[in-house]
């Protein structure tokens, strides 16, 4: 195990420097600090030829993220942090707000004169970090990327790669770029999760701020200017690139998995999907929902592996799924908000809207009813298009409505529940 001169190890050293460097640029949002870190460290490790083996094939530990909160929280201000400490570290880095097609993949000509075919690789091949601005730009049906996030799911996943046919031939090679976008929440979203598997790839961040919330942060931005010491952020990229130099070699470039480890962990990545994903929403969302699930495992496995390979551990252990399952918990909270939140069919509700659906069925019922009948009348308008939530969310949703007294809650015979109105109601 790799400690520092305090007894500390590497990884949790890294994270603190990252952290101290980060709050110099962006106010709160820790949610979005810690998932960065991994971002960094992925491309560190991916710089460094790093991989763990999954089916015979190996993979890098690269994280790739879309952050989905208001305008002006954030989210470009950490891109560019990362992207700065980066370039410090002499990692190939790019943030920009636009790059076409071909500047990303490739492109292929001939030339005039000598009659020979030119390729030109794209910035997949060779940048570490790539930071989208916007990520409108990626998920709008436009003829400007029509193409491009086909390209771009085959880059994420692993191994990484690009593969363009073409007039003359085609474009080929191996993509380690970790790739990172944010938004606020828009309608484009909707069509990217039904026809494509982008986000899926992606670790997740969604938070909507309250008014309050928002405030501090304006204020907390003010108070930034204070922070004239430009040589702190140096010393501070300086300490980061010095531990970073410390990070082990790793014999043949491959960490194992400790299997025994890896079977334990499955009992708790099963325990996560009853609780966290199964009967969460119906139909079609619910589907879309897992599909995310699916490759949650992928996004463990990767900061497991950043933090074996760091620590100078031999093999990734349990208490380093674990780790890697604690930094996922806001991708998953993050899902189940954001799949609240979205309407991809046109009998999906607002949260609004479904309260008041429950209280109409109560009211149906003369004003109170048994928690047992309200979930069967609720499935039969999942049957009829007019209820979008699965049993385990429909349940969320009502302990929210008794904990704000929206609708009351007495126990019944043989310890049933029973939910009734407010006399107002």
């Amino acid at each position: 195990m790799i400690f520092t001169e305090e007894k500390v190890l590497l990884y949790d050293q890294l994270y603190d420097f990252w952290r101290r460097y980060i709050d110099f640029y962006v106010v709160g949002n820790d949610h979005l600090k810690d998932v960065y870190f991994h971002v960094i460290i992925g491309a560190i490790l991916r710089y460094r030829n790093y991989y763990y083996l999954e089916s015979g094939q190996k993979h890098s530990t690269r994280i790739h993220v879309f952050s989905i909160q208001n305008s002006g929280t954030g989210k470009s201000q950490t891109m560019k942090a990362a992207h700065w400490l980066l370039e410090y570290l002499n990692i190939e880095s790019r943030y920009t707000t636009r790059d076409n097609e071909a500047a990303m993949t490739g492109t292929m000509y001939r030339d005039e004169e000598s009659g020979k075919i030119i390729i030109t690789k794209g910035m997949l091949s060779r940048k570490f970090f790539l930071a989208y601005d916007e990520g409108r730009v990626l998920l709008a049906k436009t003829a400007y990327n029509q193409d491009l996030t086909d390209f771009l799911q085959m880059a994420m996943d692993e191994p990484g790669m690009v593969s363009k046919g073409m007039k003359h031939g085609s474009i080929d090679y191996e993509s380690m770029t970790s790739l990172v976008s944010g938004s606020y929440m828009m309608t484009e979203f909707k069509d990217t999760l039904l026809t494509k598997g982008f986000l899926q790839r992606m670790y997740i961040t969604f938070r909507e701020f309250m008014p309050k919330e928002l405030e501090d942060m304006r204020l907390g931005v003010l108070l930034l200017k204070r922070y004239k010491n430009t040589d702190r952020i140096d010393k501070l990229k300086l300490s980061f690139k010095m531990l970073a130099d410390r990070i082990p070699v790793l014999e043949n470039g491959i960490i194992p998995f400790n299997i025994e480890d890896v079977q334990r962990f499955g009992i708790d990545l099963e325990k996560t999907y009853r609780e966290k994903i199964q009967y969460q929403f119906a139909k079609e969302k619910q589907d879309i929902l897992e599909t995310f699930f699916n490759r949650l495992h992928v996004m463990i496995d990767k900061i497991a592996a950043q933090r074996a390979i760091v620590n100078g551990k031999r093999e990734v252990t349990y208490d380093d799924l674990q780790y890697g399952y604690e930094r996922c918990r806001e991708h998953i909270e993050s899902l189940l908000r954001m799949f609240s939140y979205l309407k991809l069919i046109k009998t999906d509700s607002s949260i609004l809207d479904r309260e008041l659906t429950i209280i109409n069925v109560i009211r149906m019922e003369g004003g109170f009813i048994n928690q047992s009948t309200l979930l069967k009348r609720l499935k039969e308008l999942v049957e009829k298009g007019k209820w979008d939530l699965g049993i385990n969310r429909t349940l969320n949703l009502i302990s929210h409505m008794v904990e704000n007294k929206k609708v009351y809650m007495e126990k019944g015979e043989n310890n049933s529940k029973i939910l009734f109105l407010a006399k107002s109601e």
